[in-house]
């Protein structure tokens, strides 16, 4: 038998699943921007916080290897993945502060659906 979740627990559940398709949004955009790098010979590495760090110069050896009509919309996509990541964490601040603050989001927490 499933117990009744409060509201503010289905909340909390609801805000862990919106990170988690955030983050995967997030993986999606980046490794795209990867490969279309990649088919012109400028190579980044994986992992969000190495390829966050890897970007600026990759755009720069981008400016002489990849044709201006693609360098733009790499540019915007590289946009989207900053702006994911934006909301990423502003999600993970509104689940620390309620488990900080809340024990419905202290008891959710513990439960093994909960990624938090």
């Amino acid at each position: 038998m499933v117990a009744i979740k409060q509201v503010d627990q289905q909340a909390i559940l609801s805000l862990d699943r919106i990170r988690t398709q955030l983050l995967k949004f997030r993986i999606m955009q980046s490794n795209g921007l990867r490969c279309l790098l990649y088919e012109f010979g400028i190579l980044l590495p994986e992992g969000y916080a190495q390829l966050s760090k890897a970007v600026p110069e990759a755009f720069v050896d981008a400016e002489h290897r990849v044709p201006s009509l693609l360098l733009d919309s790499l540019r915007d996509q590289w946009v989207r993945v900053i702006q994911l990541d934006d909301e990423i964490r502003k999600i993970e601040l509104r689940l620390k502060q309620c488990l900080h603050e809340s024990a419905d989001c202290q008891k959710i927490a513990e439960t093994p659906e909960m990624v938090c």
